[in-house]
């Protein structure tokens, strides 16, 4: 009788270990698959000679499209008391691209109507016409302090 109660224990330990062996796998191959999807990710620096700020782009066909006229030299403008802009070489195509329903400091955005590029350091809205391009992920803090010449280039390549 002691000998099947080692045994079933021995038995019960395995099944654990098992479990536990595939736990880490499934967990190894999640970090794998997170680490694939930020290197394909679409980063880009705004910067000028005091700050940067760092934007995650949405993948979508607006943010695809701003994101393969990089490297850009441009001159960002205010614009209102929440915003600045500049103004990309060439229309983004906003062919699926949602609209931006809310935001705050940090988003990017793309309003159609203008062709030009919105970096918010205040609040957002929705309106017609105005697309989500992503969000900063590092300094968004200077983008109110913005002004004169930028230089937008890709992050990671």
């Amino acid at each position: 009788m002691k000998r099947i109660g080692i045994f079933i224990f021995i038995i019960y330990l395995l099944g654990l270990y098992s479990c536990q062996s595939q736990k880490d796998d499934y967990q190894k191959q999640t970090n794998i698959q997170m680490k694939i999807q930020e290197e394909k990710s679409m980063k880009i620096k705004v910067s000028n000679q005091m700050s940067e700020i760092i934007y995650l782009l949405k993948d979508n066909t607006a943010s695809q499209t701003l994101y393969q006229q990089l490297p850009l030299d441009i001159t960002v403008e205010n614009y209102g008391n929440n915003e600045k802009i500049f103004y990309p070489l060439k229309p983004l195509d906003t062919t699926d691209t949602p609209l931006l329903q809310e935001g705050g400091k940090g988003t990017l955005a793309y309003f159609a109507l203008w062709d030009d590029v919105v970096m918010y350091y205040g609040e957002s809205h929705a309106y017609s016409e105005l697309y989500i391009l992503g969000e900063a992920i590092e300094g968004s803090d200077y983008i109110q302090e913005l002004s004169g010449q930028l230089h937008i280039e890709r992050v990671g390549e």
